[in-house]
């Protein structure tokens, strides 16, 4: 199998996968219908997998500012956007937030 042939099978089985189950024969008739539509929903496939890693690093962020926001209340009686430097860094390095 020629290597442009190997990486046509790979773009089908994603395209029937991820874009609609027509017959492997439907995709092989033109095969730069075919590139057009896997670069198209490849494109689509990525930018959603990358949308879910943001909102997830997202909510880890938020909690990690919730959990530093209640040390801070904790220990200096204020919020943590209070804070002075020297706060900051002690708060940083108590070890308490996680």
């Amino acid at each position: 199998m020629e290597i442009n042939t190997l990486k046509l099978e790979k773009q089908i089985t994603f395209l029937q996968e991820h874009y609609k189950k027509y017959p492997k024969s439907w995709y092989m008739q033109n095969t730069k219908r075919t590139y057009a539509i896997y670069q198209k929903e490849y494109h689509k496939y990525m930018q959603e997998k990358q949308d879910a890693i943001l909102k997830e690093q997202g909510t880890i962020n938020n909690q990690k500012i919730k959990s530093a926001n209640v040390v801070s209340q904790t220990i200096f009686k204020k919020d943590l956007n209070q804070l002075t430097a020297t706060e900051r860094k002690e708060l940083i390095f108590s070890g308490k937030i996680y």
